[in-house]
């Protein structure tokens, strides 16, 4: 059974994969003006937080049916942390 703690956990890093994958988008469209070392770090940097992402995801997914809330505490403040980041990258892209 999957309590509280684990399925916020495993909601913000599924929100964080969604917003990483939007900012990677936006940048792989930035291609089209023309490709400079600053824009392929730009889209290298947004899949591999993607990748981190998704990784969390399937990793959170998997650890929930075996730990209990003693577990799931870090790996919510993990996914906190990272929605935050990845979540004021998208508003700066934004901008």
């Amino acid at each position: 059974m999957v309590g509280v703690i684990w399925m916020s956990a495993i909601t913000m890093a599924g929100i964080s994969a969604i917003l990483a994958s939007l900012i990677l988008y936006l940048y792989v469209r930035t291609l089209r003006f023309g490709v400079s070392r600053i824009t392929l770090g730009h889209v290298l940097f947004a899949f591999l937080i993607l990748a981190q992402s998704l990784i969390a995801l399937a990793s959170f997914t998997q650890l929930a049916t075996r730990f209990g809330p003693e577990v799931g505490t870090p790996a919510m403040l993990i996914s906190l942390a990272g929605l935050l980041a990845v979540g004021f990258l998208a508003w700066a892209t934004w901008q």
